[in-house]
């Protein structure tokens, strides 16, 4: 599998992870606030072995793969709840595609849904 695209929060021709710009993570944010996205760190601690059943693109990964998104700490995977497939595995949705983010770009992503969620819900 070659990861190969010039996408903010991506993994570039040589495998390094791009982080993503300001305006992607108030982007994704917003999406995420709106339920249009399902991210990796939404499976509950019980059920990270579900990792691969719901990303199921992942189970493509080599070994070297594996090992330069754990050298750039991007063990984070989201994609858009309209990518899922049309069954479910124990709850969750199945996907045959996905985003890789960083654990910086997740917190970031999530400190600015936050935001939105304090300004709209008026928390």
């Amino acid at each position: 599998m070659s990861i190969e695209t010039l996408e903010d929060g991506e993994m570039t021709g040589g495998n390094q992870y791009k982080p993503l710009t300001e305006e992607k993570v108030k982007e994704l944010a917003r999406d995420l606030y709106a339920d249009k996205i399902f991210g990796s760190w939404m499976l509950p601690e019980s059920q990270m072995d579900m990792l691969f059943m719901v990303f199921m693109v992942l189970i493509f990964m080599d070994d070297i793969q594996k090992k330069k998104m754990k050298r750039d700490n991007t063990f984070f995977f989201y994609e858009y709840y309209d990518k899922a497939g049309p069954r479910g595995i124990n709850g969750m949705p199945s996907f045959m595609s996905c985003h890789i983010l960083s654990g910086d770009d997740v917190k970031r992503i999530i400190t600015k849904r936050n935001e939105i969620a304090a300004l709209i819900d008026g928390v």
